[in-house]
């Protein structure tokens, strides 16, 4: 019994010093598999520094293309927080027109498209512009206001300006009416017959929202807009360089 016994611990530890060598002789293994993924990361890093290029040389174009534009005559700029921008004017009756707009996305996929095929047509095709839809309040001194729903054409679907007496009538459309004492309701101006939709174009032309209002108004926020993309893709570059 004592030499089963002897020899069955004898065979124990033999197991137990192959199962221990057998650890150590797998362990380089594994070490060398986790050795792989640094090659993972340098390949990462190789597309960050070309997407990097990438974006060094679209931030020359736009910084060559790039000009300053005014806010309309007679407005100011009261707000302007990241994409959001505000512009207000007073008038000797205590009236003001506020004027609200976000630039994210005020750059649309389809005035692209229309640029990319006019450029087939002509060697320079015409510059981007942005089209934010608008929000313009009339303020009475009482504090009583009406708000209009506003979006600018595409440069194709900008109709012309006909005869004198609509010549300074704005271009973009008033889609929605809210009366702001009557919180959460609106109405769409297709229910409107067209008489009414011409008092309320003359009512915002009264206010100095016209045909000369919108052109500066587009071109000062075309010019935010281009520095919002500026800074856009300075901070893609930056991600790509960490």
């Amino acid at each position: 019994m004592l030499n089963f016994s002897n020899r069955f611990s004898t065979v124990v530890r033999h197991l137990a010093r192959r199962s221990c060598s057998f650890q150590r002789f797998t362990v380089p293994r594994i070490c060398h598999v986790r050795s792989q993924l640094p090659e993972a990361r340098f390949f990462s890093s190789d597309v960050d520094r070309q997407f990097s290029a990438v974006l060094t040389e679209e931030l020359k174009q736009e910084n060559e293309n790039s000009y300053n534009s005014s806010p309309p005559s007679g407005f100011e700029v009261e707000k302007l927080d990241e994409t959001n921008l505000t512009l207000k004017k007073c008038f000797p009756d205590g009236v003001v027109v506020e004027v609200k707009m976000d630039l994210a996305g005020s750059i649309v996929p389809e005035d692209v498209s229309e640029n990319e095929l006019q450029g087939k047509e002509q060697d320079a095709p015409s510059p981007l512009e942005a089209r934010p839809d608008l929000k313009i309040r009339l303020r009475k001194p009482s504090g009583r206001s009406v708000l209009f729903h506003c979006s600018l054409p595409s440069s194709l679907e900008e109709p012309a300006n006909s005869d004198q007496d609509t010549s300074n009538l704005p271009t973009f459309s008033v889609d929605m009416v809210e009366m702001e004492k009557i919180p959460g309701y609106f109405v769409y101006t297709d229910l409107f017959d067209d008489n009414m939709y011409d008092h309320i174009m003359r009512l915002l032309t009264e206010r100095g929202v016209d045909y000369e209002f919108q052109r500066q108004l587009q071109d000062f926020a075309t010019s935010e807009e281009h520095k919002l993309y500026r800074s856009f893709l300075e901070e893609f570059k930056a991600y790509c360089k960490e």
